[in-house]
């Protein structure tokens, strides 16, 4: 997909997220930050106007937007951004769709129904009283995302109908079903996006890097709750990573119970071999 990283700009001194090549605005107003601007500036990385954070995966730019916010009475106020994919969902493929985001820590307040949405039609609101799309996205995350500090993934897998051309992302529940946790008075809360992907799991491929003396294989790949582990490696130690490089795991069994891990992609490391493997449920 386009510019997924929110690195490519036209006027990056603008915080409007249209100056963020291949996304636009669904509704109102969301925002666009680069690190191409002075820290004097709204929308400098990493020193925004809504609090520091720096880029999730070690680049320059990301998105921002309201995702609740109740002003003068009126509720279901959202923005969203959306852009238009490379190519078109595949009727009947699975997807893996994942966004990091990241909660404004000038507003605390968080909600737990972050989702992306696919369509075969852009989402734009008409201008008005109404901005909240009310649909159900295909990924949506079901933990509360109160991190202030931190990257939050927000991943799933889902079937395509087909034709699905564009990716929205945002709040697509009401005040009510959004499940809000109001930690200050203000009733606004603030997202920062980055890295989005979408991949077809039949195309991925499994991809094995191999030394010359070490081999690797996992199976199942998917895996749904046990993952096995074959490997000519010495080296004992097996580590985990999610799609950042993060490690969530070591351990010396051969087999491991994959259950409580979110669908999506991850990889596995013995010794010098890398292997990378899916969890879906």
């Amino acid at each position: 997909m386009p510019n997924s990283n929110f690195e490519f700009h036209n006027d990056c001194s603008n915080m409007d997220i249209n100056n963020a090549i291949g996304w636009s605005a669904s509704s109102l107003t969301p925002d666009y930050y680069n690190s191409c601007v002075n820290s004097g500036s709204y929308n400098n990385v990493p020193y925004t106007w809504l609090g520091y954070q720096q880029d999730c995966c070690g680049g320059n730019g990301y998105a921002g937007e309201y995702v609740f916010y109740v002003a003068g009475g009126a509720y279901d106020q959202r923005e969203y951004i959306y852009t238009k994919l490379t190519d078109t969902l595949q009727a009947g493929h699975t997807y893996i769709a994942s966004m990091y985001i990241n909660s404004s820590n000038y507003w605390h307040n968080a909600i737990v129904t972050m989702g992306i949405l696919f369509t075969d039609t852009a989402t734009i609101l008409p201008t008005g009283n109404t901005y909240i799309i009310k649909t159900i996205p295909q990924v949506k995350s079901n933990v509360l995302l109160a991190d202030t500090a931190n990257w939050m993934l927000v991943q799933d897998t889902f079937i395509a109908v087909g034709n699905e051309v564009y990716l929205t992302i945002g709040n697509f529940n009401s005040d009510s079903t959004c499940g809000m946790n109001n930690t200050i008075s203000s009733q606004e809360v603030y997202y920062y996006i980055d890295n989005v992907s979408v991949y077809d799991m039949a195309t991925m491929g499994i991809e094995q890097l191999k030394t010359k003396n070490e081999q690797l294989e996992i199976y199942p790949n998917p895996a749904n709750k046990i993952l096995s582990i074959v490997s000519s490696s010495k080296t004992e130690k097996i580590t985990m990573f999610d799609l950042l490089g993060n490690e969530i795991l070591q351990t010396q069994q051969k087999e491991i119970d994959v259950s409580a891990f979110q669908n999506g992609v991850y990889f596995l490391q013995i010794g010098n071999s890398t292997q990378k493997f899916i969890v879906q449920h």
